[in-house]
């Protein structure tokens, strides 16, 4: 075969191997409020969102519940671009996020920078701490202790 032909076909090769990588990677970016979209069905009603926590060094765990409608739909509709990640890739899952709503409930996993549905996790990649964390933060929520972590990730 001619040396040109071979380099051509190479190349052909190369370029679908780049392309196909491209598509694969970018395949794997979504957003915080499409995750939350797929999770929950549009005919169903969010009736409060519940926090759980641990607190680091401790064996207690931190606790609050979230009722306020518009609070809920901050919550459900923040603005965080994401990309899937090896759900082993990052230290473990210290918060849970339990999303009740009229029909069953959710269990989101979360930590400063990342967020965890079912078996898959997600880095946030538009910010360095996770959009979640921030409103909990500025909210003056409520904190109960209780001495047991409900959800193990």
């Amino acid at each position: 075969m001619d040396v040109r032909k071979i380099g051509g076909v190479l190349l052909i090769i190369l370029i679908i191997l780049i392309i196909g990588y491209i598509i694969y990677d970018f395949s794997k970016n979504t957003t915080y409020e499409e995750l939350v979209t797929n999770l929950i069905a549009e005919n169903e009603t969010v009736e409060q969102i519940s926090f759980y926590s641990d607190v680091p060094y401790m064996t207690n765990t931190v606790h609050t519940e979230i009722h306020d409608q518009d609070l809920i739909r901050e919550i459900m509709t923040t603005d965080m671009k994401m990309k899937r990640i090896s759900p082993y890739d990052f230290p473990a899952i210290t918060s849970t996020m339990v999303i009740q709503t009229d029909r069953q409930d959710y269990k989101v996993g979360f930590d400063a920078n990342s967020i965890m549905i079912g078996s898959d996790r997600y880095m946030v990649t538009d910010d360095y701490l996770n959009a979640i964390e921030r409103v909990l933060i500025r909210e003056d929520l409520e904190w109960e202790i209780i001495e047991y972590t409900p959800f193990a990730w």
